[in-house]
């Protein structure tokens, strides 16, 4: 998919860096795991949403779509 220059810098901002560490800090809250899980993460583009997958989640396997 080709993004336009705003798109281009959304996706790339500190401004969504914030945001995703605001819904994965909910998505913890709403929905505990033990720490060596398998998750799916889908549409990961550069990777950071994976990131704090893996810090806050700590699955054994992180399978990335």
């Amino acid at each position: 998919m080709k993004l336009n220059w705003v798109e281009r810098w959304f996706v790339n901002s500190p401004f969504r860096l914030f945001l995703q560490k605001i819904v994965i800090k909910r998505f913890k809250a709403m929905m505990p795991l033990a720490p060596g899980s398998t998750m799916l993460e889908v549409g990961c583009g550069r990777g950071v949403g994976a990131k704090l997958i893996l810090k806050e989640f700590q699955p054994s396997h992180l399978h990335i779509l």
